[in-house]
């Protein structure tokens, strides 16, 4: 099967969900909502780490979304430190 697998698609989208959160007007854009698309990263991370798809969670922890790039550097660096969080541990 070529492309990705279904674990790190979810991954990725919930990582973008996270990055767009900054973005102005975002829903997800409070403290409590990063938090919570946080535990939900880590949750589906976990399942994969269960599901023996570590290639998933390796490409997690590098996935930087592209439009990331035209926000404030600061923003940048909290993306990077929720998405570490998210992931310590696996």
């Amino acid at each position: 099967m070529f492309g990705k697998s279904t674990e790190q698609a979810n991954l990725e989208s919930l990582l973008d969900s996270l990055a767009r959160s900054y973005l102005r007007g975002a829903v997800m854009g409070t403290p409590e909502g990063r938090r919570s698309l946080c535990a939900e990263i880590g949750q589906t991370a976990t399942a994969a780490q269960s599901a023996g798809k570590h290639k998933a969670i390796t490409n997690a922890r590098s996935y930087r979304p592209v439009f990331l790039g035209a926000l404030p550097t600061p923003i940048q660096r909290e993306f990077e430190e929720l998405r570490s969080a998210a992931l310590r541990g696996l």
